[in-house]
């Protein structure tokens, strides 16, 4: 396979378009909307799933892990149908994606942790490789109860699977950044971790 190949010439227009996505805070706009509360003042302060669910429910944080997900997985798919060879473009829009959702322009640049974002990048990048780790991360929240660990170990696994799988070398390093960004962001859920005082559901 080719590693490098001609990208279109509108490809910064692509990567904006990415990272626009993954800035789409509906966490936020659904919390904002049934309370009136800002999301980003409860419990952790993410716009992701575990504290919409902490602050309006369950059905509405199934809502926004399926929208955070797609949003992530519907570019990177749509660039693989148009551009199949385009592997660090496909890589591009992932990493726009993710870096939105939790660096969202309309959020004055705060957001989630981009897990489920970040799953979704993978999922569309390989579909039995995102599966796999899906699997892994409800496997791990059903037995930890506690969404920080599942995601924390779930990114930590997720180069090794892209490794062993076999996938193209720029899905691999891209998976290896998200994986490490992914970690970053959950560096104060690791520290209440050793400390033994993260919470269930954080």
């Amino acid at each position: 396979m080719e590693l490098i190949t001609t990208l279109p010439a509108y490809w910064p227009a692509i990567l904006l378009v990415g990272y626009l996505l993954g800035a789409i805070p509906l966490g936020y706009i659904l919390v904002k909307a049934k309370t009136g509360q800002d999301l980003r003042s409860i419990g952790s302060g993410s716009t992701g799933t575990t504290n919409v669910k902490r602050a309006i429910g369950g059905k509405a944080a199934l809502v926004v892990l399926a929208f955070d997900i797609l949003k992530a997985v519907v570019p990177v798919w749509v660039l693989k149908a148009l551009y199949p060879s385009a592997y660090w473009l496909h890589i591009g829009v992932a990493l726009a994606v993710i870096i939105g959702h939790s660096r969202s322009v309309f959020l004055g640049f705060t957001g989630g942790k981009s897990a489920a974002s970040s799953l979704g990048s993978m999922l569309a990048l390989s579909p039995l490789c995102g599966l796999f780790l899906g699997v892994v991360a409800f496997t791990l929240f059903r037995l930890t109860k506690t969404m920080s660990i599942a995601s924390i170990l779930t990114a930590v696994l997720s180069p090794i699977t892209f490794y062993l799988a076999g996938q193209p070398l720029p899905y691999w390093l891209y998976v290896l950044m998200a994986a490490l960004y992914v970690i970053v962001l959950h560096r104060a859920n690791i520290a209440r971790l050793l400390q033994g005082q993260d919470n269930p559901l954080t």
